[in-house]
């Protein structure tokens, strides 16, 4: 959402040319809807991420045809974005970038991003 401009006629646009590529709808949707914080998983993180995708489905489905068994993995697909973000952090700045204590803290993340999932299963 940090990346989502709009204007004062009130039209958004996307801008993010990171990782610009065509990939599957839902990956697109989890970047939209996820509302964690990259380096401090909040304990409402979840709940926040459900209202947001709770309001944007219905939309989001006059328009594009998304499965039950789809929109049951948004959650997976957030967690695969935290991955692409590290991706991207190490491709562009190298691994010089990062330490230990870096990794440890998004690996904190994951587990604590997969017990919210699980507590809410």
């Amino acid at each position: 959402s940090g990346n989502v401009l709009k204007t004062a006629d009130g039209k958004l646009y996307i801008l993010d040319f990171d990782t610009f590529c065509e990939g599957i709808p839902l990956y697109d949707i989890a970047l939209i809807c996820n509302q964690t914080d990259y380096m401090r998983l909040s304990s409402d993180a979840y709940e926040k991420t459900r209202e947001v995708f709770a309001r944007f489905l219905p939309q989001y489905r006059l328009y594009h045809p998304l499965s039950e068994p789809e929109a049951a993995a948004l959650y997976d697909a957030i967690a695969l974005s935290h991955f692409t973000i590290q991706a991207t952090i190490l491709e562009i700045f190298g691994l010089s970038c990062v330490d230990d204590a870096f990794l440890d803290c998004q690996l904190d993340w994951l587990y604590a991003w997969r017990t919210m999932c699980q507590a809410h299963a």
